[in-house]
């Protein structure tokens, strides 16, 4: 007899699968131990014994199933409800969430990633992807199609992005140039804050500076240079460049003098001053009046001072004294 939903099932728990199109007729024959044949076709038979259920007697059924699916028997030997016979093992597939990578240079990079299958027949699924794991992609965004089909003729598909962005080149942060002062005109330490790195590939090696915060640093400008590296193979190292400059305490020199007689109608008296005798590179103008202090001096520096007067005509320079702040 024909063995359809809501009949008789001569065989408890056993799942069988059609192979190939077409319709296959499963013959189910009771003996004293139970022969079950499969005859797909354009595939193989597929027999197999099992011991029958005493109250089936020498009953004989058939059923036929489509190709491609597969289907269980109910309970006890027998579909009781309809729909009882029923696909089993519904095949899923699983992509990986979207991804970002990054290119240091622009160029494709090779982009690797896992997918997963399960379901009755999913640990055999054939998996494909396009583009394929360990692919080269380029800058931008690119979708990623998965598909696996499974021996009994199901397939299913999945997709995610792969996002590849452009890394910035590794740099160092700038420092400030750095001006200090000195009291007696010696070298003294200085500490200045350290660049910081950004883009490339981290992790960082540690900015090193030469000479280093809290080094001495003599009278004048020295140029300082800090570098770092990263993780690229091979590293990538940048510099980043600034100026330390170590100025003399400004010293001062007050200078006096006595007043041209009242006749010679001095209206403004003026300081000449200058690091080399009778070269004077600077002036102080005093008014009427007969002293005058001179800063921002270099310390330790000796200076050549003279005066002169102003009545419609400048004076020539008195004679010419010398200080040292």
């Amino acid at each position: 007899m024909r063995c359809g939903e809501g009949e008789d099932i001569v065989e408890r728990g056993q799942i069988w699968k059609s192979f190939g199109g077409g319709v296959t007729t499963l013959m189910l024959s009771v003996a004293p131990a139970l022969a079950v044949t499969a005859a797909p076709p354009g595939g193989t038979s597929v027999a197999t014994d099992k011991t029958p259920d005493a109250r089936l007697g020498t009953r004989q059924s058939t059923t036929q199933l489509q190709a491609g699916r597969v289907f269980e028997y109910g309970q006890n030997g027998r579909a009781t409800a309809p729909g009882q016979l029923k696909k089993l093992g519904q095949l899923t597939i699983t992509c990986p969430q979207d991804q970002i990578s990054t290119s240091q240079d622009g160029t494709p990079i090779a982009v690797t990633f896992s997918i997963s299958t399960s379901g009755a027949w999913g640990a055999s699924a054939d998996v494909s992807a396009s583009p394929a794991s360990g692919s080269l992609f380029p800058l931008g965004q690119t979708t990623v199609v998965a598909t696996a089909s499974s021996a009994d003729g199901q397939v299913a598909s999945c997709s995610f992005l792969v996002t590849v962005t452009l890394t910035p080149p590794l740099a160092l942060s700038s420092v400030p140039n750095q001006t200090v002062v000195s009291s007696d005109g010696s070298s003294v330490p200085v500490v200045f804050p350290l660049p910081t790195a950004s883009g490339g590939i981290p992790p960082y090696s540690a900015v090193t500076c030469s000479p280093a915060s809290g080094d001495l640093f003599p009278l004048g400008t020295t140029t300082d240079a800090c570098l770092v590296s990263d993780s690229e193979s091979p590293s990538v190292i940048v510099l980043s460049t600034f100026t330390v400059t170590v100025a003399a305490v400004g010293g001062a020199l007050t200078i006096s003098w006595n007043p041209n007689a009242p006749t010679d109608n001095v209206t403004d008296y003026q300081i000449l001053y200058g690091q080399a005798s009778g070269q004077y590179g600077a002036s102080l103008d005093t008014g009427l009046s007969t002293s005058g202090t001179l800063t921002g001096l270099t310390a330790g520096t000796t200076y050549y001072i003279a005066v002169r007067a102003f009545n419609g005509l400048w004076s020539g320079p008195s004679a010419e004294v010398t200080g040292t702040p």
